[in-house]
């Protein structure tokens, strides 16, 4: 029983010099910190901390607009795979039409049905020929549009290391 009074006893006794510990002010504290680094800002420091934030804006922009730049790259990419199905959709229609063919001469009696099937098919050619075109051009302009989203991406990475390489001299002027 007296080891445990022991115990008892050292914990009161730490629990008393815990108590006469004094408190802190935390907030003082903080507000007196502020004070000082408020002293010993340069304007040398806050000019190149603005020029770091101005750039890092610029390359966010940038990384934005490549963002953007590879969605639309993306939607041509889908509208050119639409495009391709068709295609491929024709090549299956024109090989029926062949098939077709074959029986046309066979079968003279039923010309005028393929004929008209002939036309449909044409007019279906006419109509893809025409959507290509339109892929083809919004597939350029997308490759355009992400070759300037990925030049802007490359221009702000490039203004990256002079921004950084001035803002460590200005520190080191400090």
């Amino acid at each position: 029983m007296s080891e445990c009074a022991d115990i008892y006893a050292a914990i009161a006794r730490l629990e008393r010099k815990v108590d006469s510990i004094p408190r802190v002010n935390e907030q003082a504290i903080i507000n007196k910190a502020i004070a000082g680094a408020k002293q010993l800002l340069k304007p040398e420091i806050a000019a190149a901390a603005a020029v770091g934030f101005v750039a890092q804006q610029q390359a966010g922009d940038a990384l934005r607009e490549a963002g953007r730049a590879a969605q639309l790259a993306t939607n041509a990419g889908g509208v050119a795979n639409n495009a391709l199905g068709k295609v491929l959709g024709l090549i299956g229609t024109v090989s029926g039409l062949l098939a077709l063919y074959g029986v046309v001469e066979i079968l003279p009696a039923r010309i005028d049905g393929v004929e008209r099937y002939i036309d449909s098919v044409a007019a279906d050619l006419s109509k893809l020929f025409g959507i290509v075109g339109g892929v083809k051009a919004i597939a350029q302009k997308a490759q355009r549009t992400a070759d300037e989203g990925v030049q802007l991406a490359k221009d702000a990475n490039a203004a990256i290391p002079p921004v950084r390489a001035a803002a460590q001299n200005s520190t080191t002027h400090c």
